[in-house]
């Protein structure tokens, strides 16, 4: 299915680094740039995943609950299907409250299980009965400083549900709202680097770079890079299962890192090993994983949609692109270890080139800047099959690593 806008979904986490729940962000022609509300197509899609009517909708196979914005009138209108009411959370303005309190439908839908969420919640006239009536509260971390998030939190503390802290751009930022109180957490810190006090690199990090290093140079031979493998016996049956896993299609099993490097080809092998690496870092959240998968699977299809780049390229410029976030070292300082393309590391260094351009604009998507994509030549609709089936692939893949 294409979505008649762009649509990008945003993970929320707990303070266990756990994923909770998404939200889908969505733009209009009208105003570039300014989430919107399409109540009728959010919910046809959201009704189509769970009907099972379109396995390709970009929350397919995930168990977390959607945010949705929602306006209150559509709620008040009570055109929400029931079958929704559990994998729903309705976002709405904090006004909504009051008309809410006096509707008949409020009661009705909230013990049926119909989830409420106030939206850029700040300090207003709304006592505790209205607040208690959803079960988050949704504030905006990019609006307050940070001596003002304990104080806020101190003044809504008789509020009973969960606080989520959304835009939040640094660690630093997501450290201060969890320890003022904070429950979720929603923000682009998650695909960054915390390099709020830069340390040398752990032993595992620097393992890691080893590997990646060695994988990447272009002096290896196959035998030395079997050996690479076959040396770290997790990695050669990770990798050995992912391989054998339906979202590879083989025909016939795969039981060997030679058999693996026929199948697959050097350079996709290298790819593969390397996310297997990065995957196994601790202290991160396994959307990390998610969000990177994503960001390379699109980077390499809006290359063959171009056609100005190596799709493989893109693919691998995408999936080294969050290097950082998962090392917490400046991306520029780990570059010069790794034996790839200038190109490449043009790319990742200063966004330059055709794959910088590339991967500019899908940064670009991700954050929901449509006005700001290079490559306005592109049809909505195209960007938009992109991004989903970028999407989904990514979650396939998380599903089989997450299996294993």
């Amino acid at each position: 299915m294409s979505l008649v806008s762009p649509q990008v979904r945003q993970s929320i986490i707990n303070k266990d680094n756990h994923c909770v729940g998404f939200e889908l962000l969505s733009q209009d022609h009208e105003k570039m740039g300014k989430l919107i509300h399409q109540d009728q197509k959010r919910l046809q899609l959201i009704l189509n995943q769970y009907t099972g009517q379109n396995s390709d909708a970009p929350i397919a196979g995930l168990k977390q609950p959607l945010f949705a914005k929602i306006s209150g009138d559509f709620c008040i209108k009570n055109e929400i299907p029931p079958i929704l009411y559990p994998h729903l959370v309705l976002e709405i303005a904090p006004h909504y409250l009051e008309l809410f309190s006096h509707s008949s439908l409020i009661e009705k839908e909230i013990i049926q299980g119909l989830q409420l969420c106030i939206d850029d919640f700040q300090l207003s006239e709304l006592d505790a009965d209205l607040i208690n009536m959803a079960k988050f509260i949704k504030i905006d971390a990019e609006n307050l400083n940070s001596d003002e998030i304990s104080p806020l939190l101190l003044k809504i503390k008789s509020f009973k549900g969960k606080i989520i802290f959304k835009n939040i751009e640094s660690h630093q930022q997501y450290e201060q709202c969890k320890s003022a109180g904070g429950h979720y957490f929603q923000g682009s810190f998650l695909g960054k680097a915390n390099i709020s006090r830069i340390q040398p690199l752990s032993a595992n990090a620097q393992t890691t770079m080893s590997l990646i290093a060695a994988l990447y140079d272009e002096t290896s031979s196959a035998e030395q890079i079997q050996n690479i493998i076959a040396t770290d016996p997790i990695l050669t049956t990770q990798l050995l299962k992912l391989i054998n896993s339906a979202a590879f299609g083989v025909r016939k099993k795969i039981e060997s890192i030679q058999q693996a490097i026929l199948f697959l080809g050097y350079n996709n092998l290298r790819q593969w090993v390397n996310l297997i690496l990065l995957s196994r870092q601790t202290n991160k959240s396994v959307e990390l994983m998610r969000m990177n998968l994503t960001r390379a699977a699109f980077c390499k299809k809006l290359a063959e949609t171009l056609e100005v780049a190596d799709p493989d390229k893109a693919f691998l410029m995408g999936l080294l692109s969050m290097l950082n976030a998962y090392i917490d070292w400046p991306l520029k300082q780990l570059l010069p270890q790794l034996p790839i393309s200038d190109d490449i590391k043009l790319a990742l260094s200063d966004e330059s080139g055709l794959l910088g351009e590339i991967l500019n604009s899908v940064k670009q998507y991700e954050s929901a800047n449509w006005s700001s994509i290079e490559q306005q030549s592109l049809a909505e609709s195209v960007w938009c099959e992109l991004y989903e089936s970028s999407m989904n692939w990514a979650d396939q893949i998380m599903l089989t690593l997450s299996s294993h």
